[in-house]
């Protein structure tokens, strides 16, 4: 059973104030409460937590560690908070619903926003909220309810979770423009093995490159790099550093471009990546979220 919280929001304001503050006149009149009110609540603090807070110093304010690892915490409950409440003001008026969308970065270009866009249209009291913190891991942000969807690839999720299928877009080299590769129609993983070959991340993931490619048929390149993001995958690549291996419609805008070639690869007549929006069976009041999954179920995506 969790522990009841002691503390109230004031008291974690006040510490913040304390922090900033070289004495206690001073942060008073930063919290627009008199001295002696200040004191009382430091005490009442402290007396909650049955420890101290604040070293009484008459020339200066010392927090103690308790105190300061308090503030670490209200810094980021507090901007939580405000966030919220901004967004319960402003945010959700005149909605009823809101979907609360988390898509891996290199995924959701050029499909997503247009069937979002669709979507509010038809469910006008619905509002969208895209949670980009939740790019990293959009699963692991499902499963601790900081969103509703979950657009990701790879092998369909498994669990207490509803899996939709989106659809299987193709695994594409990407070279920098006059890549001796780029003389051949087709190629395979193997032919990159002197290659640096530059990803958004190291870990293995089912259903990902590293299974596709490399698991089995072909050897790592001698050399990787991580550079966390699609934008710099692609810009590395464009600036001749290396090679990547993506899904077709995350680059199709950088071929338009000019910026980067991309090849097929050639394994047992292509290869894919299966895309799903998921979304959990167990938390309630998903009606909104179950209608969102269904209709890019539904959708069809060009995805060339």
């Amino acid at each position: 059973m969790a522990m009841p919280v002691r503390l109230d929001i004031r008291h974690l304001q006040m510490l913040k104030v304390l922090k900033a503050s070289s004495s206690m006149k001073e942060a008073a009149i930063k919290l627009n409460i008199t001295p002696s009110a200040l004191s009382h609540r430091l005490r009442e603090a402290e007396r909650r937590l049955s420890t101290t807070l604040l070293y009484r110093d008459q020339s200066r304010i010392t927090l103690t560690l308790a105190a300061q690892r308090l503030i670490s915490a209200a810094d980021t409950i507090l901007a939580e908070l405000e966030n919220a409440e901004k967004e319960a003001e402003l945010g959700y008026r005149g909605f009823d619903q809101v979907v609360k969308i988390g898509s891996r970065a290199n995924m959701a270009r050029g499909w997503l926003p247009r069937l979002l866009i669709e979507f509010m249209a038809d469910n006008p009291k619905t509002t969208i909220e895209i949670v980009t913190a939740a790019a990293a891991d959009p699963l692991e942000w499902l499963h601790g309810e900081g969103i509703n969807l979950a657009i990701v690839s790879g092998k369909k999720p498994s669990g207490d979770v509803i899996a939709k299928h989106l659809f299987s877009d193709e695994l594409v080299a990407v070279l920098p423009k006059g890549h001796p590769q780029t003389k051949r129609e087709v190629v395979s993983a193997e032919d990159f093995y002197d290659d640096t070959y530059i990803t958004y991340g190291i870990e293995i993931e089912p259903g990902h490159e590293y299974d596709l490619l490399f698991k089995e048929s072909a050897p790592l390149p001698r050399k990787m790099i991580n550079v966390g993001s699609l934008d710099f995958i692609l810009e590395f690549v464009k600036l001749g550093y290396g090679v990547s291996f993506l899904m077709k419609s995350a680059v199709l805008d950088a071929v338009r471009r000019g910026d980067v070639d991309i090849r097929p690869l050639q394994a047992g007549g292509g290869v894919s990546i299966d895309c799903w929006a998921v979304y959990s069976k167990v938390v309630p009041d998903t009606a909104a979220t179950a209608r969102l999954a269904a209709m890019l179920e539904r959708s069809s995506f060009a995805l060339s």
